[in-house]
């Protein structure tokens, strides 16, 4: 059906013309189909003069065509990926421009989807290609042209199957403090007569397993061999994981995998109401302790930053150092070395009795020294008491009052404060003063 639609006057049928002013009329035309137009409209002035307007068109269908109109997709005899990709052109030979929309089978993906080709130019289209766990594809691409003939890409694909296997059926990472790395290792076998591809998909990992990853997450075996896969399980704050998770395989049945993981934030109780050193002389050094109950089934593993206060610093006990293995957990890394930041943290000579010194630079390029307190990384097991000394060595008449800045790994910032004492420390003053924390 062809439908003609002519608007004569865009802003009303009656104009007022003043004196020495035009007027004008928008008309629009519609058209569904190609046809040639031939007539005219009327108007008139003042209703005694007529007038008449001839109007000529004709209309074309809008063309496209495309650089390919059949595509065969195979993978590369050592391709990881699960899918595959080919460039198809839309080519607009007209003067007008194009608009399109993409409609994909299953298997098969185009972005984009929908567009606009300008008047003698070319749209690029990506077509992929996902076999799932089928090797063979053969369905139809159908691209829409608007005003215009539809154009049919047929699109085909294959892939070897893939049969892979895990030798694991459960991961269980079991209880574990929130803020620290947990590894475990699975095996996937090959048991095709090809090779077999698998692949993790991040996003949906997210979803499923906020803190799950896969070290590959994605491979290529070959029939008969064997990969050794690494899982980690990391989350700042507490999440209990006991899922599956699926590992797809290209043209093949999917891995299932269940996965178990409990991040737990240690329960605390610091059992030191206050730190009060109380009078110190210059040149002297006065110590105090700190007591911590871990209350909780993981260890608890604290910092104590005092780079901010190099007049104290803190010695840890033997009981109380965060061994390598538990070091990697933390930073992910997998040893520390000279340079670890668990060796970084102990600061000066490492005993607790002495700041180091900074060198910084001043404006006109001269090098001063700058006392720098330490940073220290200490663990309470799980059920256990931990205690630590507190070391004031005042270099300066100065008073100090501030919250120790102690911190729990997995313990957001905002609940900090509850783990925090006040610090009061005023040197050579013969009656110290006492205070509250709590007030």
């Amino acid at each position: 059906m062809l439908m003609c639609l002519f608007v004569n006057v865009l802003r009303g049928v009656l104009q007022v013309i003043p004196s020495g002013a035009t007027a004008g009329f928008d008309i629009t035309l519609y058209l569904e189909g190609a046809v040639d137009i031939d007539t005219k409209f009327g108007y008139s002035i003042n209703n005694h003069h007529h007038f008449t307007v001839p109007i000529k068109a004709q209309a074309v269908p809008v063309m496209l065509s495309a650089s390919k109109t059949k595509i065969h997709f195979t993978f590369p005899p050592h391709a990881v990926a699960p899918t595959i990709s080919e460039t198809v052109l839309l080519v607009n030979p007209g003067n007008n421009m194009a608009d399109f929309k993409l409609v994909a089978p299953a298997n098969f993906t185009a972005i984009p989807s929908e567009g606009t080709v300008e008047p003698l130019s070319s749209e690029e289209i990506a077509i992929t290609y996902r076999p799932g766990q089928q090797t063979q594809h053969a369905q139809e691409l159908t691209v829409n042209v608007i005003g215009g003939a539809n154009l049919a890409i047929a699109c085909s694909g294959e892939v070897e199957e893939g049969v892979l296997a895990c030798k694991q059926k459960t991961v269980d990472f079991q209880a574990l403090p929130a803020g620290t790395t947990a590894r475990k290792t699975i095996t996937l076998v090959n048991q095709g007569e090809g090779p077999a591809a698998y692949n993790v998909d991040p996003d949906e990992l997210k979803i499923k397993c906020p803190g799950l990853s896969f070290s590959p997450d994605k491979g290529l075996i070959l029939p008969g061999q064997t990969a050794q896969v690494s899982l980690s399980v990391r989350s700042e704050r507490a999440v209990k994981l006991d899922t599956s998770v699926y590992l797809a395989v290209r043209g093949g049945k999917p891995v299932k995998l269940t996965v178990r993981a409990d991040v737990i934030v240690p329960e605390i109780e610091v059992i030191t109401e206050e730190i009060q050193f109380g009078a110190t002389y210059l040149g002297a050094s006065s110590a105090k302790q700190l007591q911590l109950e871990n209350k909780g089934i993981v260890p608890a593993i604290f910092s104590l930053d005092l780079r901010k206060h190099p007049e104290f610093s803190a010695t840890i006990p033997e009981d109380l150092e965060v061994d390598e293995e538990l070091t990697e957990k933390i930073t992910g890394t997998a040893h520390g070395g000279a340079h670890s930041p668990l060796r970084r943290s102990m600061g000066g000579d490492g005993d607790g009795g002495s700041p180091v010194r900074a060198s910084k630079a001043k404006a006109g390029g001269e090098a001063s020294e700058e006392m720098q307190g330490s940073f220290v990384r200490f663990k309470v097991a799980p059920g256990a008491k931990g205690t630590l000394d507190l070391h004031f060595s005042p270099v300066a008449l100065n008073s100090h009052v501030f919250e120790l800045p102690l911190s729990l790994l997995g313990l957001p910032s905002s609940a900090a404060r509850s783990l925090r004492r006040v610090v009061p420390a005023p040197p050579d003053t013969p009656e110290p003063t006492r205070l509250n924390p709590h007030a």
